[in-house]
């Protein structure tokens, strides 16, 4: 039986705390050969060096970050779905296992297209920035913040999706496109937000980078496409509904 009163809220706090820990221990285990790359990163010594970590770190992302990202946002959505009370290990490992190979194709797909957004826009933006006017550059500097906030909301809402509908890979690809661009404030959102807890895990409580990070991460977007799921479906019933009148 739980305790009332400022106890109780005290059980009920911890409860919380402990899920989202446990979850993010988790993830970040499971991460632990990106997290030794992503270390290294910062104390290479010279240029080559750093493209060969970068590049080993995106051939690893399908393999190792993706499918254990979508194994703590499939946790996350039961806490979302009012199922609170599941083992969180097991159901860890078994959302892993299940989704491995779904995770690993769409995390490929993942990669190619932030790839390609990063060469753009060190070819642009880099090698090329001064041969560009002022305006010219200011211009393509706020294309690229708004790409790259898109695509941010686009990788969350393609693993949200993934664990929320059973749906084939091209179709996921396609209606994440499509509720990532016809919801743009939402879309907006998701970025916004979680952009300041990476910031705020990197550059002020670095605590949070094995403990809450990723699983705050995976609750808080999680929700807002939950938010755009039920506004789509809605407007689809809305829609049959007038067809059938």
């Amino acid at each position: 039986m739980r305790a009332n009163g400022l106890m109780g809220s005290f059980y009920h706090i911890s409860e919380w705390v402990m899920r989202f820990l446990v979850t993010n221990l988790l993830w970040f285990i499971f991460n632990l050969p990106i997290v030794y790359l992503a270390v290294h990163l910062i104390i290479v010594e010279n240029m080559s060096e750093l493209v060969m970590v970068t590049i080993t770190i995106a051939v690893f992302m399908p393999f190792i970050f993706i499918p254990a990202t979508v194994a703590m946002f499939a946790v996350t959505r039961k806490w979302v779905m009012k199922e609170i009370d599941i083992p969180i290990i097991r159901s860890f490992w078994s959302y892993y296992k299940e989704n491995y190979l779904r995770s690993m194709l769409g995390g490929l797909i993942l990669d190619v297209i932030w790839i390609i957004y990063v060469l753009d826009y060190y070819y642009f933006m880099v090698l090329n920035s001064e041969s560009y006017s002022s305006t010219l550059l200011f211009f393509l500097s706020i294309l690229f913040l708004i790409v790259f906030a898109f695509l941010v909301a686009f990788t969350f809402n393609f693993i949200s999706y993934t664990v929320h509908i059973h749906e084939r890979l091209f179709k996921t690809l396609k209606d994440t496109l499509i509720i990532t661009i016809g919801s743009p404030l939402i879309s907006l959102s998701i970025s916004g937000v979680n952009v300041f807890i990476v910031y705020i895990s990197f550059s002020v409580f670095t605590f949070l980078i094995p403990f809450f990070m990723g699983s705050l991460i995976a609750f808080i977007s999680f929700i807002f496409f939950h938010l755009i799921y039920l506004k789509v479906t809605s407007l689809q019933k809305e829609n049959d509904n007038e067809w059938q009148s």
